[in-house]
Order: C-alpha cells, then structure tokens, then sequence
C-alpha cells in the first residue's frame, strides 16, 4: 500500500508542477503579487466588503436599507469594477479557477464510469 500511496503523491506533484507552469496560473500569481502591492485596491475591496456586510446584517434584522447605503454599495461596486488590479485578479483568478475545475473533472472522471460490480462494457456502451 505504501508503494501505491507513494506513486499516486508522486504523480499529484508532476501534476501540481505541471500546474503552476501554465499561463493561468503564472497570470494568477502574478495578479495576486500587484494587489498585495497595490494598497489603493485592497482597501478598496475591504470597504466593499464592509458595505456587503452592513447591508446584509440590515437585512437579516429586518431593517430598511438606507438609500445612502445602497448608494455607496453600487459606488464602490463601480469602483472595484474600473480598478485596473482588481480587474486582472479577478479575470486571473477566474481563468485559474476554469482550469482548476477542468483539472478536477478529469481526475474525478474514472471515478464516474466506475460502480462496484461494473465491468469495462458499462464504459463502452456509453461511448467511452
């Protein structure tokens, strides 16, 4: 079981190294290095963040939303949109989350053709 453990660990570094060669993921660290440097962009995400939080607990008391609240909301809403660091995190890290998930399908999908009791016909009637 070791010898089985030991390959397996050893292939998911292959992968993860495989990984963090891609454009995505080098675009993704990247992005993530410039907003750690940029101040102007985590403040504002940290407000925006208070705001969600605000209007939320408002809600959940059953408190009206004042129209001020909703209008910093869509304020800072504009301004994480047009701010040029957070627009590339946020594309990078959809692009990184894109892969990741196609990562993910593949390594899940043996487990998907693969019932206790099925043999390999169950795959060739599907196609596969």
């Amino acid at each position: 079981m070791n010898q089985e453990l030991d390959k397996i660990i050893a292939e998911a570094g292959k992968l993860g190294r495989s990984i963090a060669e891609t454009a995505a993921s080098k675009a993704f660290l990247e992005s993530r290095e410039q907003l750690d440097n940029d101040n102007q962009a985590q403040e504002l995400v940290e407000d925006y963040q208070k705001q969600l939080q605000k209007i939320a607990e408002l809600e959940r008391a059953g408190k009206p939303i004042e129209p001020e609240d909703k209008y910093k909301l869509t304020d800072l809403q504009q301004k994480v949109a047009s701010n040029e660091t957070l627009k590339c995190w946020m594309k990078a890290q959809a692009d990184f989350s894109e892969l990741m998930g196609k990562v993910n399908k593949a390594i899940s999908e043996p487990f998907q053709d693969t019932r206790p009791g099925q043999t390999d016909q169950g795959s060739a009637q599907r196609g596969g």
